[in-house]
């Protein structure tokens, strides 16, 4: 579940931990309901905090299109 979104980063929270600082990921965003995807983004994890039920909440700094 997205809690922030700005142009360079986003602020998530998931029931998984398996999130960690440095992690390169990959995302979508801005998917238009029955459209194609647009181009995938790169980034990083760059802070990770214990969230409720052993999940975590963790920011993703965007840095560039994949």
């Amino acid at each position: 579940m997205s809690l922030d979104l700005s142009q360079s980063g986003l602020y998530l929270e998931s029931p998984s931990n398996h999130y960690y600082v440095g992690m390169e990921v990959f995302l979508t965003r801005n998917v238009p309901a029955g459209g194609p995807a647009n181009d995938d983004e790169h980034g990083y994890v760059v802070r990770v905090e214990k969230g409720k039920n052993g999940g975590c909440r963790f920011a993703i700094h965007v840095i560039s299109k994949a």
